[in-house]
Formats: C-alpha cells, sequence, structure tokens
C-alpha cells in the first residue's frame, strides 16, 4: 500500500506505535535533548530500545524540506525532493482524504482502527505511522543500467531508512547518466577518463597544423578515399576549409574548418566555412585539383567546424543551425578519437 500513497505524494514508514497526533512536536519540543527524549519514548513504549527505532528517528527528525530519498523497488529506485521539513502522523486531518482514498488490492477499504494502526475491512492491519510529503524527481531508474557499485550496495539495505549523504556524488553521477541515457559500464566509464586525458594532451602538445594533421588522419583511420589539406591564401577565395575528406563509396565529402584556441569559439570559424561551402569552387594543394567533387550535385556535403575550445557560444549555435553546420568542441572531437581507436596515430603527427 506503500507504492499507491506514494503516487500521491507521500513517502510513509510504519511504527504506527508512535502515530499520535502530539508525537511529533514533543520530540520536536525538547531542543538539544531531543534524540535522548526519542530515545525514551521508544523505551516506554517497546520497554526497550530497539536500533530499529533510529529508522524512525532518521525519517521523522533527520530529513529536512530540500533533501533527496532514495527509494528502492524491485529492479529499480527513485529519487524524491522532500517537500517540508516536518513528518506527518497518518492521523493527521490533513492527510485524512488521501488515507481514506486508499484501497487494498484486494478492494477492500482501509480505516482507522481505535489503536491508531490502518486496517482493513478484512485480513491483517496495515503498519503506517508516519508520512513525508514527496515530489518525484526521477521514477523508476533500471539499476543494471544506471547505479554504480557503492549505490548498488546501499540499496541492498534491509533496515526501512538509511543516511546515504556520503553518496550523494555517486548518485548525482548516476542520475546525469540516466538523463544522458548512456548506462554505466565499464566502458563509458573508462572512455570518460580518457577523453578528458586525451583532451589535455592534445591541447598541450600539438600545435595548430598537427592539429589539423590529426583531424586529416581521423577521417583517412575511418575509411576516407582522399583526404588533403588545401593551400593557404588563395586570393579568389572568400571562405576558408582546413581539411577536405571525400568517401566516394558514400557519396559525400566532409569540409572541415578548425581553430585550435582555448578560449570560447566564436562564429568567425563558422563564417568561413559557410563562404566556403556556399562558393563550391576548385579546392587545390598545387598538385591535384578537386573540382569535380565540389560541384557535383550527387555529392553529399557536410561542413563541421572542429574547435579545441570547451565550447560555442550561443551567437555562433545559432548561426551553425541556420547553415546546417556540425559544431563540434574539443573534448567532443577527443571522444570521436577514442571511439575510432587510436592504432597508428603517432605515425600520422
Amino acid at each position: 500500500m506503500s507504492y499507491p500513497l506514494l503516487e500521491r505524494g507521500f513517502l510513509s514508514i510504519g511504527y504506527s506505535d508512535f502515530a499520535t497526533a502530539g508525537f511529533i512536536s514533543s520530540v520536536n519540543a525538547q531542543g538539544d535533548n531531543k534524540q535522548r527524549f526519542f530515545a525514551e519514548q521508544v523505551v516506554k513504549e517497546w520497554r526497550e530500545f530497539k536500533i530499529t527505532a533510529w529508522s524512525l528517528w532518521h525519517f521523522l527528525f533527520e530529513m529536512k524540506k530540500g533533501d533527496r530519498v532514495v527509494v528502492p523497488g524491485f529492479g529499480v529506485y527513485s529519487v524524491y525532493d522532500i517537500l517540508e521539513d516536518s513528518g506527518i502522523a497518518v492521523c493527521d486531518p490533513s492527510v485524512r482524504q488521501d488515507i481514506d482514498a486508499l484501497v487494498t488490492t484486494g478492494g477492500q477499504k482501509l480505516k482507522f482502527a481505535e489503536s491508531g494502526y490502518l486496517i482493513r475491512e478484512s485480513g491483517p492491519d496495515i503498519d503506517f505511522g508516519f508520512l513525508r510529503r514527496v515530489k518525484p524527481v526521477y521514477a523508476n531508474i533500471p539499476r543494471y543500467d544506471y547505479c554504480d557499485a557503492k549505490l548498488s550496495s546501499r540499496l541492498k539495505y534491509r533496515r526501512t531508512t538509511l543516511n546515504i549523504s556520503d553518496l550523494s556524488t555517486n548518485l548525482d553521477r548516476c542520475l546525469e547518466h540516466f538523463q544522458k541515457k548512456r548506462p554505466i559500464r565499464l566502458y563509458s566509464v573508462v572512455s570518460a577518463e580518457l577523453v578528458e586525458k586525451l583532451f589535455q594532451a592534445i591541447r598541450a602538445n600539438l600545435r595548430d597544423d598537427k592539429c589539423e594533421l590529426l583531424i586529416k588522419w581521423y577521417f583517412e583511420h575511418l575509411g576516407a578515399t582522399e583526404v588533403i589539406i588545401p593551400a593557404r591564401n588563395q586570393p579568389a577565395k572568400k571562405g576558408d576549409a582546413d581539411i577536405i575528406a571525400t568517401f566516394e563509396s558514400l557519396k559525400t565529402i566532409y569540409y572541415i574548418q578548425a581553430k585550435f584556441h582555448e578560449r570560447e569559439t566564436s562564429d568567425w570559424g563558422l563564417e568561413q566555412i559557410t563562404q566556403y561551402v556556399d562558393e563550391a569552387k576548385m579546392l587545390s594543394k598545387g598538385r591535384r585539383a578537386i573540382e569535380k567533387h565540389a560541384i557535383e550535385d550527387d555529392y553529399a556535403k557536410n561542413a563541421w567546424l572542429v574547435s579545441n575550445c570547451d565550447s560555442f557560444d550561443e551567437r555562433c549555435i545559432e548561426k551553425a543551425k541556420e547553415a546546417d553546420i556540425m559544431l563540434i568542441s574539443g573534448r567532443e572531437f577527443a571522444r570521436m578519437l577514442i571511439n575510432a581507436g587510436l592504432s597508428g596515430l603517432d605515425k600520422a603527427l
């Protein structure tokens, strides 16, 4: 019954023995002695202090507004935001309507007994003691795909509640993978680390001319029929392409403008490659003209702007969309290199 209640925005817990209207307020009134008073109330009710009572303590007095709660399910987990600083007893009039609306799987409605327990019309009592108002952040996240080792281990915890504040970073990382629909696999974990190292290595070690050779190698590695670096400073042309890659079997040509600086890239490089593609004039390295590839209509033409920057400014992004130009940042190109495989890279540079 806790699941349909959760759908109504209430996270629930048992401990109906303590579910009186004044229990929460009486504990809160004790100030610095709250925990001691809580323990005394447990002993008073149970005649001894059972360690399981700390689950109720976590639920009522440690969770605060704005905290996140991870709720395990069968093969999944969900994340909720706590909406209020205080818990609520199930007998509180503010939640009575939601409780009364619950129906058991057999179609029986629930009602309150004098003991404070919720009961069915027939069958065993239901131990609902307290509630927390919550809002879903992410629901039914598959554990297999989006749960790392540490978080997975904690989700197997057998008691009712557990403070996992030390795994906040782990949870953020798992949720980021879920948002991007990129399951956590060994490859994705290792790849992410390699991308950053390769990106920084390219920045630190390669001059502009070698960066162009790196892009040239990338297309050759992918099987391009021909990859050239056109001659510089041709007076007749306004635009510029640093690398041109032709895939004859795919009837496709790539025009690439390369910008190798670390600052945020503006739209200057974009204007160069856009003008170059629009002109579609003869391109030459002084030894072989490829004019026919530049002007034939049956070749698909793709224009890229590859930059060593962290990001592109908004103006550049908007203009790229209008001109149908692909923007590739430094880290994204590093990821493309790793996915293509790095065997033979040193020989190319």
